[in-house]
């Protein structure tokens, strides 16, 4: 593991930790369940033991004053962020690979690289309150010690939140409706096909 991508700075972690509801760091049974996901009626798959659910998914372009990699309209590539639940309460330790195909409602796909954003919301309430007076060392330990950069290895009985995103999408027409389809790979062999619903590319000035 990059130890450089564990120095983040830590006014980054609060401003990521006040948007966080309190019931996420009800750490006593799981520090990674969060009970919102039992509300969610997005459909489940199954890979082996492990459940995984769609909770949220949302597409954008950008047309910011300044805008890397624009396309022929002026607009970046699409932006993607797809928040998915992991439920591996009833599962053994294992490890998990992913490829993403965004498709258009033509049925057009489109291989995306997506890369798995940092959760700190995996962090027990004893250790965010002691966070400010741990000194640099103690900080990365805590990091890797609750796998906030995941590495895609699931612990028996685990329950994550896991948080996909990409700025690096095909130049598709604003309002268009895409969805993904995630194909997970467990160190098993078993293979699933996660698929979103479809939603539209938002706009963002």
């Amino acid at each position: 593991m990059n130890i450089q991508k564990l120095a983040v700075p830590f006014i980054f972690l609060i401003f990521f930790l006040s948007l966080a509801p309190c019931s996420i760091f009800a750490a006593e049974a799981n520090p990674y369940y969060n009970p919102l996901w039992r509300s969610s009626d997005s459909e489940s798959y199954q890979l082996g033991d492990c459940r995984i659910r769609v909770l949220h998914t949302y597409y954008w372009r950008d047309w910011m004053p300044i805008v890397s990699s624009p396309g022929p309209d002026g607009g970046s590539p699409l932006r993607a962020k797809i928040n998915l639940a992991f439920d591996n309460s009833k599962g053994g330790d294992n490890s998990f690979s992913f490829q993403v195909v965004i498709m258009d409602s033509k049925g057009q796909s489109y291989p995306v690289p997506f890369k798995i954003l940092p959760n700190y919301r995996v962090l027990p309430e004893d250790v965010v309150k002691s966070y400010r007076d741990m000194n640099e060392e103690a900080k990365k330990a805590a990091i890797v010690q609750y796998n906030v950069f995941w590495n895609g290895r699931l612990k028996a009985g685990e329950i994550r939140e896991v948080v996909l995103a990409t700025s690096e999408g095909p130049y598709l027409p604003v309002k268009s409706r895409i969805q993904a389809e995630i194909t997970w790979t467990d160190e098993k062999g078993n293979v699933v096909k996660v698929k979103t619903a479809e939603e539209p590319i938002n706009r963002t000035d």
